[in-house]
């Protein structure tokens, strides 16, 4: 018994179809420089805070889909005010990552850690709102 032509084309069409994803899977990580992406955000990172910023450890993974992690950070924007955070999870959009803008998708923290030290007296009423 033999199976009809259009069977037989989208069946192969399908598989190549497979090949390429899971070949393009494995070889994007080895296009796309992980390390440059890291330094890349590092360093716009520390350039848009006007205190002092420090990374734990930075790590960049592909799958199941691109993310960034950030270990034990911590910055300190004055003497008043602080922020520690144990991990973060950073989900760009993948569209965007691959025309080369980063736009932030999702962003999980564990563990934020914020101390802020107000004046004993201040001249003029805190509102938090």
């Amino acid at each position: 018994m033999r199976l009809p032509r259009p069977v037989v084309f989208l069946g192969a069409l399908a598989t190549i179809v497979l090949v390429i994803v899971l070949f393009g899977a494995l070889l994007v990580p080895r296009l796309i420089d992980s390390r440059l992406i890291r330094d890349k955000i590092s360093s716009e990172l520390l350039s848009k805070s006007h205190g002092s910023v420090i990374f734990g450890k930075i790590d960049f993974r592909w799958f199941p889909r691109p993310y960034l992690i950030i270990e034990n950070s911590e910055a300190s924007f004055d003497a008043s005010t602080q922020i520690s955070i144990r991990s973060a999870e950073i989900y760009p959009s993948f569209f965007y990552l691959l025309t080369g803008r980063w736009v932030l998708r999702r962003a999980l923290l564990l563990e934020p850690k914020l101390t802020m030290r107000l004046p004993d007296s201040p001249a003029k009423a805190v509102d938090l709102d």
